[in-house]
């Protein structure tokens, strides 16, 4: 989705740099806390734009999978190569 919107907020060629650095698709970050072990607690994260996943391992298991948060903005495209995809 970030790719099809930066084609359409990226269409005035003055405003492309800018949008490019707000809808990158490649924009995600994975964190690491405590240190990775078979025994112990540590936990990991991912997110990025409308998406952040948490994940605490114990002993080597996984613990919790929370909090979570996935979203969309917007629900259903408008315009552009994939108009009407709802998502």
């Amino acid at each position: 989705l970030e790719e099809v919107l930066y084609q359409i907020e990226g269409a005035d060629e003055s405003k492309r740099a800018a949008v490019r650095e707000r809808r990158d698709p490649e924009k995600y970050f994975v964190s690491i806390f405590g240190t990775p072990d078979v025994k112990g607690a540590w936990g990991w994260r991912i997110e990025g734009h409308h998406l952040s996943l948490n994940f605490t391992i114990k002993d080597g298991r996984l613990l919790r999978a929370t909090p979570a948060f996935m979203g969309s903005n917007p629900g259903e495209l408008r315009q552009g190569p994939l108009t009407g995809l709802r998502v």
